[in-house]
Order: structure tokens, then C-alpha cells, then sequence
């Protein structure tokens, strides 16, 4: 189960880069050098195909948390000690910080809020929260655990429901301080993933046995929340009274798939899967690749940006260049650093 875990989590290392190559894809097809976003640029094939990409590699964070907190759980057998959880939120802190200072020195701005720094890393903060529950969630897994996943699911459910609301371009009274009360960084947006993993982490057997049992249904869910998660982006963006409701959009559909995602590729975990040394290999090194191609792609946009202009007329060019880049040297970067003088550092700059 570990090395599927490993594999799983490798998958989501690698669908880093497209997840943040599309983001600046959609922002050259429906900002940069226009005043509005018309109809044309939001049903061109470019932009189609790129929110396609986003919609199914949305397991990717959701996988990381999953992942976390099955290991939190499976290796501490549910008894988890404040010693462990320090020591790892340690590693944690020095790449949070580095990186982030990295990317606003490139940026060359100064944040305006605490929002602004968390949002850089936001998955690191949460991890950080993940772990100081961790603990809690851990007992209450082990005797309660349904009540656990109900809590867990209500509280993201409600923070999505927000942003569901925000998309369609309403609004009621206390709105906008639900908002800031529940950013992205903060747990309850992604506490089900992690609890998720903390309950099969736990309840491993029993997990697998009634997973395995179900394995075509979850699958059919799988395949048939990703259509309608794509649909229901188009839905809201035409119901909403904005121009555009942006690339990360999370609906009801897109939490669906998620999920079940994940469950799927747990109850399928006799089935051979390709490349399984390389990626397993890529999992083992996810946090760095998280970290690094953040700046590396937005070094490589900045670049072509000012020296070849004319790839933002093939966006999608443009996307498989930063797609390379990104993926690519932040494995190259750690390798460099395991292999260098440099390796004593490693820890803190990738965790």
C-alpha cells in the first residue's frame, strides 16, 4: 500500500507543472492584451482544452493531503506523538520560508497581507495544520471514525459552498467575512482529504476490503464525475455574472472526482502500473517539485514574455515549454543538490 501511495503521489508531482503551465495559458488567452473577455476566446479549442487539463488533475492536492495523512496515521499505528509532529512541521518551515521569500524577491513586490504569503505555498500551511490536528483527528479516527469524515466533509463542504456562491456572482449579508475567514490556506477548505487518509491509514483492512468490493462503481463515479465537472464549470461560468469565473474553480463535480479518484486508485492496487520505479521516484521528491516550479515557470513565462512573444499565439506551445521546464528542473535542481556539496541543504530547501 505504501509503494501505491508513493506512485499516487508521484502522479500528482508530475501533474504539477500542467496545472500551473495551464493557469498561465488562460491568463494569455483572456487577459493579457484585452480590455474584456468575449465569447470567442472562452469557447476557442486552446482554452478548452487547457481547462480540461485542470479539471482532471484535480486530485493532485487532495492526493498530497490524503497521502499525509494516511502516513501520519499507518506509521504511528493512530498513536501520534507531539515530538513526530514538531519535527516534521520543522521541515516544513524552512522551504515555506525560503521559497516564498524567493518568489516575492521575484515578483519584486512586498505582499499587502498574510493572504498574499500563505497563498504562495498554501498547501504547506495546510499540511502544517494538518499535522498540529493530527493528534485529535488520530483518536477520533480510531473510535469515531464516521463521525470524523461527516465533520470533516461539512466544514469543506461549507467553504466550497462559499466560493460556489462567489462564482455564480451572488452574494447575502456576511458574506465577504466568511470569505476571509476561510481562505485557502486554512483547514477547514481541505480537512476531508487528510481525515480521509487518517481513517484508511488507521482502518486499513476494512478500507481495502469493502474499497476492493466496490471498485466499478467508484470507478463509473470517477469517469463520470469528470464530464460533469467540466459541464458544471461551463454551467456556472454562464449562469455567473462575471466574464469569467477563472481557472480554479472548484465545484461539487470537481470535489466528486477528487475523491474518488483516490479511492478508485486504491481499490484497483492489484492492477500493474507503467513506470512504476520513475514515478514512485517523483513521489519520493513531490514537495521539491512543488516548490521549485513555481518560480521556475514563472521565470520561463517572464522570459518569453520579453525574448519570443510571438509563442502567445500558439498558447499551446507556450504551455508544453513550461510544462518541460517545470517538471524538469526542479528534479534536475534536487538531483544537483543530492550530488553536490550543496547536500546538507537539501533538507531545507526541500523538505
Amino acid at each position: 500500500m505504501a509503494r501505491r501511495l508513493l506512485y499516487l503521489n508521484g502522479i500528482a508531482a508530475l501533474l504539477l507543472p500542467f496545472h500551473h503551465a495551464t493557469a498561465y495559458g488562460l491568463s494569455a488567452i483572456v487577459s493579457w492584451g484585452n480590455e474584456q473577455v468575449t465569447i470567442e476566446q472562452l469557447s476557442s479549442w486552446t482554452f478548452v482544452l487547457s481547462m480540461l487539463i485542470r479539471q482532471l488533475d484535480a486530485f493532485a492536492i487532495p492526493a498530497f493531503l490524503f497521502v499525509s495523512g494516511y502516513f501520519v496515521a499507518f506509521t504511528t499505528r493512530g498513536k501520534v506523538r507531539w515530538e513526530a509532529v514538531l519535527q516534521r512541521i520543522k521541515w516544513l518551515l524552512a522551504p515555506l520560508i525560503i521559497w516564498t521569500f524567493l518568489v516575492w524577491v521575484l515578483l519584486q513586490r512586498i505582499p499587502q497581507s498574510v493572504d498574499d504569503v500563505l497563498m504562495t505555498y498554501y498547501y504547506i500551511p495546510l499540511i502544517i495544520q494538518m499535522q498540529l490536528l493530527s493528534p485529535f483527528l488520530s483518536k477520533l479516527a480510531q473510535k469515531r471514525w464516521k463521525l470524523l469524515l461527516v465533520v470533516a466533509g461539512l466544514l469543506q463542504f461549507s467553504v466550497m459552498g462559499l466560493r460556489y456562491v462567489q462564482a455564480l456572482g451572488l452574494s447575502f449579508p456576511g458574506m465577504p467575512i466568511l470569505l476571509d475567514l476561510t481562505p485557502l490556506w486554512f483547514f477547514p477548505s481541505r480537512i476531508f482529504y487528510f481525515s480521509m487518509g487518517v481513517v484508511i491509514g488507521i482502518h486499513l483492512t476494512e478500507a481495502k476490503s469493502w474499497l476492493q468490493r466496490h471498485r466499478y462503481l467508484f470507478l463509473g463515479v470517477v469517469i463520470l464525475s469528470a464530464a460533469l465537472s467540466f459541464g458544471e464549470y461551463v454551467l456556472v461560468s454562464r449562469i455567473s455574472r462575471l466574464d469569467w469565473i477563472g481557472p480554479n474553480f472548484g465545484g461539487i463535480m470537481r470535489t466528486t472526482y477528487a475523491v474518488t479518484f483516490i479511492l478508485a486508485f486504491i481499490a484497483f492496487d492489484k492492477t500493474k502500473l507503467p513506470g512504476k520505479k520513475q514515478v514512485e521516484e517523483v513521489g519520493g521528491r513531490s514537495l521539491g517539485v512543488y516548490l521549485m516550479n513555481t518560480p521556475v515557470i514563472y521565470i520561463f513565462s517572464s522570459l518569453m514574455f520579453h525574448f519570443t512573444p510571438g509563442l502567445y499565439d500558439s498558447t499551446v506551445l507556450y504551455q508544453i515549454v513550461l510544462v518541460i521546464t517545470g517538471l524538469s528542473i526542479p528534479l534536475l535542481g534536487m538531483y544537483f543538490v543530492l550530488r553536490s556539496p550543496l547536500r546538507p541543504t537539501y533538507r531545507y530547501l526541500f523538505g
